[in-house]
């Protein structure tokens, strides 16, 4: 093995633990903020006064059900993504673009995991996307010097880990 080579798998492996570190935290927070307006969703049910009038506090009920139900399912969505996000490995290397892949390029980085959108690592920026996003599935499957274009711009892989 080349100690040169070596290297630069660690260091590419820490880029990429970082980065998901990164997507992990946005999505940790996303959840937390459900959580939140889940939590206030449902005390505004619970405190709304009684004593409203008849149409207007059905109406006001069906509305604050209709916000707790948003929450809810804005929640679940959150957890599941959360859930997608634990299941990849950063630590697999792979010369093929794929789930997980960090993606360097001519006309920027991505990281193909959930989006996250900007990353910031050592004053680089990445993008952390959906493999289902449209760049993603035209960068999936590609490797080292493939060629791809999307909205009008080319991207040359230059690296990929």
């Amino acid at each position: 093995n080349d100690p040169k080579s070596c290297m630069i798998l660690k260091t590419d492996a820490t880029r990429k633990t970082q980065l998901h570190a990164q997507c992990l935290e946005y999505i940790e927070n996303c959840i937390k903020n459900a959580h939140v307006a889940l939590t206030d969703a449902l005390q505004s049910g619970n405190t709304e006064d009684k004593s409203s009038a008849g149409d207007k506090h059905e109406t006001t009920r069906a509305l604050l059900q209709i916000e707790q139900e948003k929450h809810t399912k804005q929640l679940q969505e959150m957890v599941a993504l959360k859930e997608k996000l634990k299941r990849i490995d950063p630590m697999l290397h792979s010369e093929t673009i794929g789930t997980g892949s960090v993606v360097i390029t001519s006309a920027g980085n991505f990281y193909v995991a959930i989006a996250a959108g900007k990353l910031l690592l050592n004053d680089i920026s990445y993008f952390a996307i959906s493999p289902n996003s449209p760049i993603a599935i035209k960068l999936i499957g590609l490797k080292e010097k493939g060629i791809t274009w999307f909205n009008g711009i080319t991207y040359v892989i230059e690296s990929v880990f």
